[in-house]
């Protein structure tokens, strides 16, 4: 099981949407899709579960807990199609020498008017904002996103 994790509130996440993710590496885009299909683990969870202050052997070990109590593999191959992503999408957002960083995390619905009662998940961006020339060239695609916990910026390891 996980360690105590801190989360912290990002209030001004920049959100990129899947339609781009999915332009941008439609290879990797499917694989993790399809990975998290394969062991029924909703993108919900892992974005709850892959805080930025996880160590990444809990985060295996939670993995390998909610998918079938002990599969190493299961583990092994979700962290490495979300790596995968990352990277594909660090070199699709290259501009230069700077790129784009993948994240991904989960933004509350507090809105009293707002009738969703559940939280939504989200894929952030790192790396947008400072003018950047990765961040101009896709700001298009980017968006700000309030209330948002972002989750999951570094590269996993699997144990």
């Amino acid at each position: 099981m996980l360690k105590e994790q801190v989360i912290e509130e990002c209030h001004d996440a920049d959100v990129i949407s899947w339609d781009a993710i999915e332009r941008l590496c439609p290879v990797e885009a499917d694989e993790w899709l399809t990975v998290l299909g394969k062991y029924e683990l909703p993108e919900e969870i892992f974005a709850s579960i892959c805080g930025p202050n996880t160590e990444k052997a809990a985060l295996a070990d939670e993995l390998k807990y909610l998918i079938d109590g002990n599969s190493t593999v299961a583990a092994a191959q979700l962290i490495g199609y979300w790596n995968q992503l990352r990277q594909a999408f660090a070199q699709a957002t290259k501009v230069g020498k700077r790129h784009l960083t993948l994240g991904i995390g989960h933004q509350e619905h507090d809105d009293a008017d707002d009738d969703r009662s559940e939280d939504k998940v989200c894929y952030t961006v790192s790396g947008a904002r400072q003018l950047s020339p990765a961040g101009e060239k896709f700001n298009s695609d980017i968006t700000q996103a309030f209330g948002v916990w972002q989750n999951c910026k570094e590269d996993l390891v699997a144990v």
